[in-house]
């Protein structure tokens, strides 16, 4: 009897393991596209709406250089990685891939002799 305890506590350990990961499992999916609007609460990509959350990392590439939501502009090109929580699409990272005002500034730059 003694010896049967630990073999039950081992098949409970797994099982609750693979109970646990498949509950939390989360499905990351990524969209790029140009910013048409941005709030506090939403992006808007070319075609498609996402709800940000309070966890929404914006970062700069090359280097994924911290930024923050007002550095994001319509016009901005962008990468997001979105995860599915509870069958719905949340915004967790934001890539700024090219800023508006940058490509202007660079084509501005070319223009001059």
């Amino acid at each position: 009897m003694i010896t049967s305890i630990p073999r039950i506590t081992r098949l409970s350990l797994i099982t609750l393991c693979l109970i646990s990961t498949s509950a939390f499992a989360q499905n990351t999916v990524i969209d790029e596209g140009t910013i048409l609007q941005i709030d506090r609460s939403s992006i808007n990509l070319s075609d498609s709406q996402y709800a940000l959350i309070a966890t929404t990392r914006v970062l700069r590439l090359p280097g994924n250089r911290k930024a923050r939501l007002q550095d994001l502009k319509p016009g901005d090109n962008v990468r997001v990685k979105l995860v599915k929580i509870a069958k719905k699409r949340y915004v967790d990272t934001i890539y700024l891939l090219t800023s508006k005002a940058r490509r202007s500034e660079n084509e501005e730059g070319r223009a001059r002799p």
